[in-house]
């Protein structure tokens, strides 16, 4: 498994805590032993994932409408519901998918290199992200 509870949270990794954050996401029908494990499994078909908040488009100089929903339910629980998996290759897309139909959400969407490029402000080699999403 990609975490492990009994090691000590200044010795995790930046995608451990990430995973640590996807065990605690409040998200109906999301399973989030399942998804772990099947990242964990498939590793060979990503780079990293981040659990977070979808991402909505909005005018020119407006604030991102909900951006800091984590924030208001942080007391309880990780108020997530969209999983982002930044894929190593054009070629992983079509197996994450496959992979995220068993998780119960809605199939997998994919920002294509040059969306995820802005999206992540790197403009240099981007590969897809799949993402994934609960209601």
């Amino acid at each position: 498994m990609m975490f492990n509870p009994s090691k000590p949270i200044g010795e995790c990794s930046a995608q451990e805590l990430a995973a640590a954050i996807l065990l605690n996401a409040g998200v109906s029908r999301f399973n989030p032993q399942q998804v772990l494990a099947d990242l964990t499994a498939h590793r060979h078909l990503w780079r990293t994932f981040l659990m977070g908040l979808p991402i909505s488009p909005c005018p020119e100089h407006e604030l991102l409408r909900g951006v800091l929903l984590p924030l208001r339910d942080l007391e309880g629980h990780w108020n997530l519901d969209t999983l982002y998996v930044l894929a190593r290759s054009d070629e992983c897309v079509a197996p994450l998918i496959a992979l995220g139909a068993e998780w119960g959400g809605e199939t997998g969407q994919v920002y294509n290199p040059e969306q995820a490029g802005r999206l992540m402000s790197r403009f240099h080699d981007p590969q897809p992200v799949v993402w994934f999403w609960w209601d």
